[in-house]
């Protein structure tokens, strides 16, 4: 048989030692210009061109056969899948970092109501101590500021702890 003629599949093999096959390629008239167009610019013969194509398209074809743009696209679609999952395991922690930050603000409410407890069973235990006291005693003995404790006073005075001095009304006391 003769290689002008051999069959698609023979053409273009190369044996191990890097012999040269002389192969017959069909090219249109677009490809055959650019191939003349290649040799004139940089090779010597339309063989060592083409060879070189060959070589450097080889270069871009990764192991399944893509080529490397097509590999780089599948890596993308990947890594913008990874990124999907990346965002969406923020916004959960983002979430959760709220529900602590909810649970802070219950804690410092809590910790407010607490306080004022604190105040309050201040006031009723200076008050029991001695009395009557007026408001800025009260604020003295318990160590705090008067726009804070003036509410509690009211408050004692609601639930009916603390009333009071029925000629002063400036004085306050335990109702017994």
């Amino acid at each position: 048989m003769n290689q002008e003629n051999q069959s698609d599949s023979e053409q273009g093999q190369t044996t191990d030692t890097g012999d040269i096959i002389r192969t017959k390629i069909c090219l249109t008239d677009h490809h055959n210009d650019l191939l003349d167009q290649i040799v004139e610019k940089r090779y010597a013969s339309r063989s060592e061109a083409v060879r070189a194509a060959i070589q450097h398209h080889s270069q871009y074809l990764s192991e399944n056969e893509n080529t490397d743009i097509e590999s780089l696209q599948t890596e993308i679609k990947h890594l913008t899948q990874e990124i999907e999952t990346v965002h969406e395991k923020i916004e959960e922690q983002n979430s959760d970092v709220v529900h602590i930050a909810e649970q802070s603000s219950d804690n410092a409410d809590s910790l407010a109501s607490e306080t004022n407890s604190e105040t309050e069973n201040k006031i009723v235990k200076e008050l029991t101590k001695s009395h009557p006291l007026s408001v800025d005693d009260i604020v003295e003995r318990i160590g705090g500021d008067v726009v804070s404790v003036v509410p509690k006073i009211r408050s004692l005075q609601q639930e009916g702890i603390i009333s009071p001095v029925s000629d002063n009304t400036d004085k306050y006391e335990i109702d017994i």
